[in-house]
């Protein structure tokens, strides 16, 4: 178990220096990402507004950060408890495999992104890139 606390806490401590250093980059040149569908294709796709609702949480604006991409600012929590249980299964047991609740939730989350995907370029709900 100690291994895999060591190799989870590598793992976990380069995800967060990457996080950062993209929030860092974001806050300090002010640059978005720009959608490659947008793009080519000029639709939105479902993670359109990333940029914008990650600085908006940044500053715990959660009003912004919903208009900016409600999908992905109800998805956090999901995904979240995912990636906890998940890791914690990990940590405990040595598991890699998910389990069905996750399995459900993980395919529950991408349904509605793709939904949601859809819906924002036919429908008039307000929500730009």
């Amino acid at each position: 178990m100690k291994k895999r606390l060591l190799y989870t806490a590598a793992v976990l401590a380069v995800l967060l220096a990457l996080v950062t250093a993209g929030i860092l980059f974001i806050e300090f040149y002010g640059r978005k990402i720009h959608c490659p569908s947008l793009t080519l294709f000029g639709q939105l796709c479902p993670f359109c507004g990333a940029t914008r609702m990650v600085r908006a949480l940044i500053r715990f604006d959660l009003t912004t950060a919903f208009y900016c991409n409600p999908a992905l600012v109800i998805l956090i929590p999901v995904l979240g408890f995912t990636a906890a249980s998940y890791g914690v299964r990990y940590l405990r047991f040595g598991r890699l495999n998910l389990t069905r609740l996750q399995a459900v939730l993980l395919i529950a989350s991408l349904a509605l992104l793709l939904i949601f995907g859809v819906l924002r370029n036919f429908l008039p709900l307000g929500l730009t890139a």
